[in-house]
């Protein structure tokens, strides 16, 4: 029997996984939970956590705002000494360097030395600002119990009552629901490239706009000085000239780093209303003035930009939307003080009152009067074909017209440079033009510009798009016409509000829910406002982007500002939509505490005093106890009688990982360093409470640990820091041995049994010893209780009991789900004597409150209709739900449309032998159990190049591997060829119907069912269950593939680029399907395999890393091996042509030349055919490019270029019509080149053109014609063509197989890579792609599986 890859691969590194159980109140548990009010409290808790975290985060804003004070005054005291402060320094650095790239944008050495720069700079600030003992305070218990008590107590004394901070008690002793939200907050003080941190704010965003500032504000001071005769007392003091020259010097910026410091830069800059509402204007109000005076625009001055708030500070403006709205009157409160404070009250650019959006229209007015620099005002590309639509028709319409204007006037060359360079080389020409188009910010001069003149070579019925231009939609940018009525900007909205507006300022009852005309009308409402800020959007440049394109400053200040009001909406709309379309049932549970902060933190016997958590058995069934009190005891019994019934309980004994505990207990200590510092003779080391015995140090153990590099000198480290190897040995052996003296004198050690640790000598690591001693150090055993007893605790309220259970705990049909096999081994015999599966800590309990009161019930007897049809085909919900109403009763046939009755002989139909309840589970109010387990446990962890070298020896050594390639398709969600070294199918399918459901269409539906529901604010089924069951579904497949042909696994690796259009998913869900597929690599057992077997629960396969993030992921994991893309799927799989000609018609005179690089063109009376005969440049290969063969399939747009049709067309015939139409000779074989060189006729040149397009597109497929194939534009070697129609069983059947057998097909090349040695087998340039797939050998191979 052949050797498996799979067999190699078991116990190689720990995994940890979390099951999850229901658990069952027992006897009285629930009525005393009830009574003690423990889910009160625990509901208390979970609402009291929402509120303090606005008080830590006020706390947080405090902190950060002192810490950088601090940082600030000590920077001010060195310059007191007339030296710069080395902050100072730094900046004034990065100022030089960053002058230096401003005056060379697209110089990338500059810019790596800038952000390098900024790098040091963020990492020294955060030295200063903030050490990580404060840190750790503020994400520990500490910050309850030191810190947040007394500054809350005082904070409140300077704040009114409904701003008051809340403060409960209650967290000190449960500080550890905060961990999420620390890990969070932890990011703030991060030095690392982040756009959350504190670092990155002040030196990424904002230190760079100082630095324009102070260049901007040497053009102003002469205008400054002619300023000052109209300021006001307040202005003449807050634009003191004197004061003005010291905050725009670049010592100033360290004032600027608290966000006190930031709001009084930013007052300066844009002005403020005193506390008696007086209003003081700022630099920006008076440059404004200013060039509204000066028409000429090199007089213009630039206006300053704001800095950036700092991190948590800029959260305020959308403070009033919380995570979830929780009541009607919450969502009411939120829209109304939205619409009345950030639409209502605003200003324009000129300081008149007025709405927001009519600010906005008559500031981008001011584009098409001049007054701002079109070269630098953008529409980012996300934008670009919604705006193309709008203005044109066509949604490809700007982007076309950008290729044109790139291939005719910024690189008038570029089709002749194609047809000329290598694949590499050409490449990079293709992704220049594809930049060019795709770039991020799209100048609306340079939008106009192209448009304007590829109007001009357009149809005479397109001309008129010359004169739309990007320009002139501004000038009417949020104007409305709705029902032929036009609103300008802003009136809309306020129509709408007033439908809406009592509604909103009602209160109303807890359970209330709006009409559905009520609901419509604020929908019309929230959507005219999201149009509207949509449209404004397009315009918007995201902050991180804003040094990739030089803006008009004073464009954007105004929009910067703006934005910041408006850019909350979203998240607003969503709230309330979902809030008003949500499902029947809720999902959120709430964790319980039952009043024990660390409740389940642990099952240690030493732990149970303050875990209070314990696991029992009795009859095969599980149970979870908690201890109402502290205290609880439990009598044991040393001798069971058969007449009586008993609880088993659990007796959990473990000691920590050996690698910290042992250094912590010894050399570790305070006593045993201060005994060292001064002494070298021996430390004897005993407290009767932690050991049994003395233990003796010597200086040689304490030298071996700390004193013999950065490294102890046992470990592997010190070898590769330069240590000696027969030092390191002998350190080894001692360290071994003194552990062995620990393990033996401490008391929670000396209770095992170490007899068969092996000698010191024969250990190769420290590892290898202490993953022997963790397994060694673990034990778990059950000791008997009388049952009545524990009825008795329950019964008394004492004792808290669960039944663990799941759906199937207690089948004896069936096979029961992996989690309850995971649980199940882990009480095993076979885990007792072995430690495979370790049960950890940190277990958490969950309630979830029932939230369907009134479900929808089939009755027993109801006549149930399947989902499906008897061909497999799924029903769309409004059929079914009619269907199942007929077919009940309660609907007459002869009422139902005519595509309901055409389904009735369709269906699937059976009788209820009992009522089934909808949702059941959210029918009933339900206790879960969480509890994380550790397979593998005692190994060591490995680092990922580890596994994959593992499974690349093995792949080295045996030849028999296939490999499974897997597809992203456009008609299939995946599709998966499984092939043999030599490029035979083995097998190809799709994976659109599994277990006899067609999810491609149930998916399909789903999706058009959600996407109507959000546009009518329906309720909006989940489709999220649909995709897990289907992607766990494909998971088990694709397992058993592996499996079943001992293969590997390649996919197109997704991080290279993601073309959207061509998925059935989003990119979301494939990397969901990735991640779900690596999680079950990196523990694969399999149910129908002995727990005990290689394979089963206990000797899982191992062969994927554990997953940790998409970008760490690289380009192999384990088996799973991530190719580039390119020309997978476009690809002729016999004669490897990919189409490297790309014809496109731009004008007559390339068009000439383009048919100057085919030797001939000619009618082939024998196959009916015209052939195209062309010589790549670079490789040398002459290509018979044919129309032969079927008719072709394309896809027409129609007019608004984002829809269209399928359409079909005889190329042969088209050319022969094209040529009798223009009077040219083509029946004897005629060569064509000569006439289509020189000929002037531009619709002839096109129409040829466009089938010679048609040809080398490849791909045909209509989903009308139920055809989807893949036929070759080239002649084989012999003078046949591919059709994947024709294929058989060796070659892909049709578009999707080409692609999933390509992906596989490059496996060949890895394999061969492999074997070779290479160090990077997945980095296949695309020369070595064509290289393989036109060999001659490969060419030979493949014709021969062809019919």
């Amino acid at each position: 029997m052949k050797e498996k890859i799979v067999d190699q691969m078991t116990s190689l590194y720990p995994t940890s996984k979390t099951i999850r159980f229901k658990l069952e109140p027992i006897g009285k548990t629930l009525d005393y939970i009830n009574k003690n009010g423990i889910l009160r409290s625990d509901e208390c808790k979970a609402k009291d956590y929402l509120k303090i975290k606005e008080t830590i985060d006020s706390y947080h804003k405090y902190f950060i705002n002192k810490q950088l004070r601090l940082v600030k005054n000590k920077a001010i005291d060195e310059e007191k000494t007339g030296a710069k402060s080395s902050l100072t320094n730094d900046i004034q650095s990065i100022y030089n360097i960053y002058n230096d790239l401003k005056k060379d944008r697209k110089n990338e050495e500059k810019r790596k030395l800038f952000l390098d720069k900024c790098t040091a700079l963020r990492k020294k600030l955060v030295r200063e600002a903030f050490p990580s003992e404060f840190k750790k305070k503020l994400t520990s218990g500490k910050l309850f119990s030191e810190i947040l008590p007394d500054w809350v107590a005082q904070e409140n004394t300077t704040r009114s009552n409904e701003k008051k901070l809340f403060w409960s008690d209650t967290f000190k002793r449960f500080s550890t629901y905060f961990t999420a939200f620390h890990e969070n907050r932890e990011n703030m003080y991060s030095d690392e490239d982040k756009s959350t941190a504190i670092a990155y704010r002040l030196i990424n965003e904002n230190l760079p706009r100082f630095f324009d500032n102070i260049e901007n504000f040497g053009k102003i001071q002469k205008a400054l000085k002619e300023w000052t005769n109209v300021f006001t007392d307040k202005e003449k003091q807050l634009l003191n000239e004197k004061a003005i020259i010291s905050i725009f010097a670049l010592e100033n910026y360290l004032n600027c780093i608290t966000q006190d410091g930031i709001t009084n830069y930013n007052n300066l800059i844009s002005g403020y209303a005193t506390e008696n509402k007086e209003k003081v204007r700022g630099l920006n109000e008076f440059i404004n003035i200013y060039n509204q005076k000066n028409n000429d625009k090199k007089e213009k001055l630039r206006s300053f930009k704001l800095l950036y708030k700092q991190i948590l500070s800029d959260r305020e403006t959308i403070s009033f939307i919380p995570y979830k709205f929780d009541s009607i009157n919450n969502l009411y409160d939120a829209i109304n003080s939205y619409y009345l404070f950030n639409i209502v009250n605003s200003k324009d650019d000129e300081g008149k009152f007025c709405n927001i959006f009519e600010a906005i229209e008559r500031h981008f007015q001011k584009i098409k009067q001049g007054k701002y620099n079109k070269k630098q005002i953008y529409i980012s590309n996300r934008s670009v074909s919604s705006i193309s639509k709008k203005i044109f028709g066509r949604y490809s319409f700007i982007k076309e017209a950008l290729q044109y204007y790139y291939c005719t006037y910024v690189r008038p060359k570029y089709e002749e440079e194609i047809r000329k360079s290598k694949i590499s080389k050409r490449e990079k020409i293709e992704k220049d033009l594809e930049n060019y188009v795709n770039q991020p910010y799209l100048s609306i001069e340079l939008a106009d510009t192209a448009c304007k003149k590829y109007s001009e070579i357009l149809d005479n019925n397109f001309k008129h798009f010359g004169n739309l231009t990007i320009t002139n939609y501004c000038a009417h940018l949020l104007t409305k016409t709705i029902s032929s009525k036009i609103y300008s900007a802003g009136k809309y909205e306020d129509e709408r509000y007033s439908c809406i507006k009592g509604e909103l300022n009602t209160p109303h009852e807890e359970n209330y829910r709006p009409s559905t005309e009520m609901v419509n009308n604020i929908k019309l409402f929230m959507d005219s406002i999201l149009e509207s800020v949509h449209g404004f959007q397009d315009f918007i440049i995201r902050r991180e982007d804003e040094n990739i394109c030089e803006k008009d400053d004073l464009f954007y200040e105004f929009i910067d500002k703006l934005w910041e009001k408006l850019s909350a909406f979203t998240k607003l709309y969503d709230k309330t939509r979902n809030y008003l379309t949500g499902k029947t049932y809720s999902t959120d549970k709430i964790r319980l505490t039952f009043n024990i902060p660390a409740l389940a933190d642990g099952w240690d016997e030493n732990k149970e005093k303050n875990c209070r958590a314990f696991i029992f058995k009795k009859s095969e069934q599980y149970y979870l106890g908690i201890a109402a009190k502290t205290g609880l005891h439990f009598i044991y019994e040393d001798n069971e009688d058969s007449h009586y019934s008993y609880y088993y309980k659990m007796i959990y004994k473990y000691f920590p990982p050996s690698f910290t505990m042992i250094p912590k207990c010894t050399v570790k200590r305070d006593d045993v360093k201060n005994h060292f510092e001064s002494n070298d003779a021996d430390y004897k080391l005993f407290e009767s409470k932690k050991f049994v015995k003395p233990i003796i140090i010597s200086k040689d153990i304490y030298d071996i640990y700390f004193n013999k590099g950065p490294k102890p000198a046992f470990t592997e480290e010190f070898i590769k820091n330069g240590g000696d190897q027969i030092e390191y040995k002998n350190a080894l052996i001692m360290w071994i041995d003194f552990c062995k003296q620990f393990l033996s004198a401490y008391a929670s050690t000396a209770i095992y049994n170490f007899d068969s640790l092996r000698p010191s000598s024969n250990y190769k690591n420290i590892n290898e010893f202490y993953s022997e001693v963790s397994a060694l150090t673990y034990k778990i055993k059950f000791k008997p209780i009388s049952s009545k007893y524990i009825d008795d605790l329950v019964q008394k309220g004492d004792l808290y009991l669960f039944r663990i259970t799941t759906k199937d705990f207690n089948s004896t049909h069936g096979m029961p789900n992996l989690h309850t096999l995971y649980w199940r081994a882990l009480f095993s015999e076979q885990n007792f004597a072995k430690t495979y599966i370790k049960l950890d800590g940190e277990a958490n309990i969950f309630y979830r409150v029932s939230s369907i009161t009134s479900p929808i019930v089939h009755k027993k007897g109801s006549i149930l209709v399947g989902r499906t049809t008897t061909s497999g085909k799924n029903i769309p919900e409004h059929i079914y739900t009619e269907l199942c109403l007929i077919k009940n009763g309660k609907k007459a046939e002869k009422d139902a449309d005519a595509e309901t009755r055409e389904y009735l002989t369709k269906i699937k139909i059976r009788e209820a032998q009992y009522d089934i309840i909808k949702d059941r589970r959210f029918t009933q109010n339900t206790f879960l159990f969480y509890v994380p387990l550790t397979f593998n446990f005692g190994k060591k962890t490995i680092k990922p190049f580890e596994l994959n070298n593992k499974i690349n020896d093995f792949l080295k050594k045996h030849d028999d591997v296939n490999i499974i390639g897997i597809d992203r398709g456009e008609r299939h969600l995946l599709y998966v060829s499984v092939i043999n070294r030599q490029g035979d199918i083995l097998e190809q399918t799709t994976l659109n119907t599994l277990n006899g459901v067609d999810y491609h269409s149930k998916l399909d539906n789903r999706e058009k069912e959600r996407a109507g529901a959000r546009k009518s604010w329906g309720t909006i089924g989940r489709i999220a269950d649909l995709k897990e069951g289907y992607l766990s579904i494909v998971i088990h497949t694709l397992v058993d593939m592996m499996i079943r042909y001992n293969a590997i696994i390649v996919m197109e690796d997704l991080n290279m680029g993601f073309k959207r259009g061509r998925f059935k998913f989003e990119k979301q869900v494939y990397q969901k399907f990735e991640k779900a597929l690596i999680t079950k690599l990196n523990y694969l057992c399999l149910k129908n395999i002995a727990i005990d077997e290689i394979g089963g629960i206990l000797h899982g396969w191992q062969l994927t890393n554990t997953f940790k993030s998409f970008k760490k992921i690289g380009h192999q994991n384990g088996i799973i091996f991530y190719i580039p893309a390119w020309n997978t799927s476009k690809i002729d799989p016999i004669t490897g042509f990919v189409n490297v000609i790309k014809p496109k018609y731009t004008n007559r005179e390339s068009a000439n030349k383009f048919f100057k690089d085919f030797k001939e063109i000619s009618y082939k009376s024998e196959d009916d055919a015209f052939d195209f005969v062309y010589t790549d440049k670079i490789s040398g290969k002459n290509w018979i490019i044919t129309t032969g063969g079927k008719v072709r399939y394309f896809w027409a747009k129609d007019s608004s270029g984002h829809g269209g049709s399928t359409q079909k067309v005889d190329i042969t015939q088209k050319l022969k019509t094209c040529f009798n139409k223009n009077e040219i000779h083509w029946e004897n074989g005629e060569n064509l080149v000569t006439t289509l060189t020189k000929s002037v006729n531009a619709s002839f040149l096109k129409e040829v053109i466009w089938c010679l397009q048609r040809v080398l597109a490849m791909r045909n497929s209509s989903a009308e014609d139920g055809v989807d194939f893949i036929l070759s534009p080239v002649r084989m070697p012999d003078g046949r063509t591919f059709c994947s129609n024709n294929a058989g069983e060796k070659l892909p059947c049709d578009a999707d197989a080409n692609g999933a057998y390509n992906i596989a097909r490059k496996g060949i090349l890895v394999l061969e890579r492999i074997k070779a040695g290479d160090k990077k087998p997945t980095s296949i340039k695309n020369e070595d792609w064509l290289n393989y797939a036109q060999s001659e050998a490969v060419v030979a191979m493949q014709m021969k599986k062809y019919k």
